[in-house]
């Protein structure tokens, strides 16, 4: 398990297995914070990428890799990529009675953009939200 990010809130990666799934929570939440989610996209934004690493290292390889980039300044970016092959469920949300199976509908519904690639070397989800637009000042001219 290793970490490294780069300039302060632009990006930041982690390789992790089961056992990390928390720190990488604790770094997706701090790092969406400083790259400017308010806090309810925060919460939704750890809660889908915890989901999507979860079933990484439990159902694709013991290791996956987080990398967390902002998009074209407008929207924040995870991707987390393991090495295992994912098979392609129905996207219809499964019945509750049943145990799991909820966390891709999950993420789909507070996610603005998922991206799921499955390649022979294995599969790399990308989870996008937007970021709140800046806020401008515009029409204030200084009178002479």
């Amino acid at each position: 398990m290793s970490a490294a990010t780069g300039k302060a809130g632009t990006q930041a990666e982690l390789f992790f297995g089961l056992r990390d799934l928390r720190r990488a929570r604790l770094l997706t939440a701090r790092w969406a914070e400083v790259a400017g989610l308010s806090p309810d996209r925060i919460v939704d934004f750890t809660i889908a990428v915890n989901e999507i690493a979860t079933n990484a290292v439990v159902h694709g390889s013991p290791t996956a890799h987080l990398m967390l980039r902002t998009a074209r300044k407008t929207a924040v970016e995870a991707r987390i990529r393991d090495r295992g092959c994912w098979q392609r469920q129905n996207s219809v949300i499964p019945p509750l009675a049943r145990p799991g199976r909820m966390g891709l509908p999950l993420v789909r519904l507070v996610c603005d953009d998922v991206d799921i690639r499955v390649g022979w070397d294995g599969t790399t989800v990308t989870l996008r939200m937007n970021l709140p637009p800046r806020m401008t000042l515009v029409g204030f001219a200084r009178e002479r």
